[in-house]
């Protein structure tokens, strides 16, 4: 199977910081990555929080609710530069941070 997808930055880079980018994915009903099954080593089950770092944090954050809506849980810190800060997955051991 072949995947095929286009992306868009809301901003360009480095100007995007922490912001994600936009994927369209052309892929068959059922064939898109999220929906296959996983086991990570962890038995992590989900990503409960994201925290993201930019100069602007609550610019970033208006833009990523805009973008994405009240559903993600993250949290926009202020930073020299904009990126990831830390994952935390729900795993069956408690929550796992990744910084």
């Amino acid at each position: 199977m072949v995947l095929r997808w286009r992306t868009q930055f809301l901003e360009p880079p480095p100007a995007s910081g922490g912001l994600p980018f936009v994927i369209a994915w052309s892929v068959p009903a059922g064939a898109h990555p999220g929906a296959a099954a996983v086991a990570h080593p962890s038995g992590a089950r989900t990503i409960s929080a994201v925290r993201l770092g930019d100069p602007s944090p609550q610019q970033a954050a208006a833009r990523i609710r805009a973008l994405l809506g009240d559903d993600l849980p993250f949290a926009v810190e202020k930073a020299g530069t904009g990126g990831v800060l830390a994952v935390e997955l729900d795993t069956p051991g408690g929550p796992l941070v990744i910084r």
